[in-house]
């Protein structure tokens, strides 16, 4: 191929454009050598073999599926999710109708506002509704229908998905959230922290994960089941 060509594919999850010059293919500032390349005619698609990839930082990312040698994707703090840094995004699991009545949606709902901003973006089960306020992006995890519905590790997975997408074009490195679908919506953590691991493992997102001290966290689940 003489002159270069560019399509979008997806790379790990996210749409990016492509250029192909020689054996060559440029895309997101990271070069990759690739054994073939097959360009649909007529087609907007490109598929493409890559052997070879190197970052920016003259790192080689790992093989699809495989955990990236420099991942910090998950840490673990006890203490209160609001005395994060100012510079993480937030983000906690609500359901379509942005209810927010119950647990630390209450909080939330308290200190950001914007129920009205929310409904108006109509966003869907297994998608992610987001609130800026300053220089701080607000995620809503969609993961159920109703307020007095139960999550799937499915619809918990779809939305992470979805926000992971709106962290990487708006260049988010930072969230610190509570134990996401535990807790009221009864999902276990060591399922939802497997599928974290898998969401942001290739991307340089960390997260940071709050949990109330253990007594705590037992008053607060006794006042919200009361409500």
């Amino acid at each position: 191929m003489s002159s270069a060509l560019q399509r979008p594919v997806c790379f790990f999850g996210v749409q990016v454009k492509l250029t192909l010059t020689g054996r060559n293919a440029f895309f997101c500032g990271v070069r990759s050598t690739f054994k073939r390349g097959v360009l649909g005619h007529g087609s907007p698609n490109v598929h493409v073999l890559l052997c070879h990839c190197d970052s920016p930082h003259g790192e080689t990312l790992p093989p699809p599926g495989q955990p990236a040698a420099h991942s910090r994707r998950v840490s673990y703090v006890t203490g209160n999710l609001f005395s994060c840094p100012e510079g993480d995004a937030l983000a906690h699991c609500i359901s379509e109708d942005c209810r927010m009545g119950a647990g630390i949606a209450v909080t939330f709902k308290q200190k950001f506002k914007g129920v009205q901003e929310l409904k108006e973006q109509k966003k869907l089960t297994g998608q992610c509704a987001v609130l800026k306020r300053g220089e701080r992006f607000v995620y809503y995890l969609i993961t159920k229908k109703k307020a007095n519905h139960k999550p799937t590790y499915d619809s918990l997975k779809q939305s992470l998905e979805d926000m992971r997408s709106h962290c990487v074009r708006n260049r988010v490195t930072r969230i610190s959230m509570p134990r996401i679908g535990c807790g009221l919506d009864r999902l276990h953590w060591n399922r939802v922290s497997v599928i974290l691991e898998q969401v942001f493992r290739h991307t340089d997102i960390s997260i940071t994960v709050y949990s109330l001290p253990e007594r705590a966290e037992t008053t607060v689940m006794n006042e919200n089941a009361r409500r």
